[in-house]
């Protein structure tokens, strides 16, 4: 089956009227609420958490994270190409210049080779910032979110109305406010730079950085 025969496949379609809507969710919620009586304000809190935390960080500033990292890794490989050394305390410094070392690259155009040696490094780089950002991200949410208070509220309430109607409760909610995880956004952002190195076409040679490097 061909996955890109329709434009949707790269924007997306219009299909709210099949998402699960903020109506559906607050009339679970009303009725998980009305079972737990006097203790109702769980429910209250426990949406409150969910809802305050999953703004934590906006996806927009998740993707430009993403993109304004790949700009270091093409700086780095800019600095190798040209022999200079004042990032080399850059963690992943060695690396890049251990890469270009061993691969040395015959085109002419040095925005072409840095381009190509983004895009052989680009999956490395990627684990390696990912981690990074994945710490400053918890970080940030431990800042306003315990996830343990969170978890007992979850328990004092299933202990009540039942897992079922708790779990249908939360998949409803990731799926209604968390449609990109900061994860993804930051990926995101990093393969749009990926994407102009290898769509950069080589003025010597008349070809796309993704021809070179595909033979």
């Amino acid at each position: 089956m061909n996955i890109f025969s329709k434009e949707d496949a790269f924007i997306g379609a219009n299909e709210v009227s099949k998402d699960i809507c903020i109506e559906k969710i607050f009339e679970l919620a009303g009725d998980i609420r009305a079972r737990l009586e006097k203790q109702s304000y769980l429910l209250d809190k426990y949406i409150s958490l969910i809802l305050e935390t999953a703004n934590n960080t906006l996806v927009f500033e998740a993707a430009t994270d993403g993109f304004e990292s790949g700009s270091t890794l093409r700086n780095l490989c800019r600095i190798i190409v040209d022999g200079e050394t004042q990032e080399k305390e850059h963690p992943f410094y060695e690396i890049v210049k251990q890469k270009i070392t061993e691969n040395p690259l015959p085109y002419q155009e040095k925005v072409t080779k840095v381009d190509i040696y983004f895009a052989m490094l680009a999956e490395e780089y990627l684990a390696f910032v990912l981690d990074e950002f994945i710490e400053e991200q918890l970080y940030k949410l431990r800042t306003n979110l315990d996830i343990i208070y969170l978890k007992e509220l979850y328990n004092r309430i299933s202990a009540v109305v039942g897992e079922d109607a708790m779990d249908n409760l939360n998949l409803m909610l990731k799926q209604r406010f968390l449609k990109v995880l900061p994860v993804n956004a930051f990926i995101q952002g990093l393969t749009n730079d990926l994407l102009y190195c290898l769509n950069y076409r080589d003025l010597e040679t008349e070809k796309l950085v993704w021809q070179l490097i595909n033979g």
